[in-house]
């Protein structure tokens, strides 16, 4: 895993909430990277960090985006499946721009299809 050197790479990370009493809390967490890390990176940091929450029944979907880019990746978590939604992995190009990443939330993959043919 590509973590913190001298040329580090300085990326905030924010999440949608996924139940009432969950929106009171600040998600954003800082996250240092090297300047050659990839969005992968970064997610394989995301799990071991165990940042993203349990959520228990359905398949629920987590869709990272910026401004830029409506959709990185999405995650199933049930599946545990990555799926890649842009071919460019470099955090640094993704993000030259706006270093503000956010997980957004899906109850159910249908709900995530709907957001995905909007």
């Amino acid at each position: 895993m590509k973590l913190i050197n001298n040329n580090s790479l300085n990326i905030i990370v924010n999440r949608s909430s996924v139940c009432l009493g969950d929106d009171c809390l600040d998600h954003r967490k800082k996250y240092k990277l090297s300047k050659d890390a990839t969005y992968i990176d970064l997610f394989n940091l995301i799990k071991e960090d165990k940042y993203l929450p349990n959520i228990s029944g359905n398949n629920v979907v987590w869709v990272l985006k910026n401004s830029e880019y409506p959709c990185i990746f999405s995650y199933l978590t049930f599946d545990d499946k990555l799926i890649k939604n842009i071919e460019e992995e470099s955090l640094t190009l993704i993000c030259k721009n706006d270093k503000n990443l956010t997980f957004e939330y899906f109850c159910n993959k249908e709900r995530w299809k709907e957001y995905m043919n909007s």
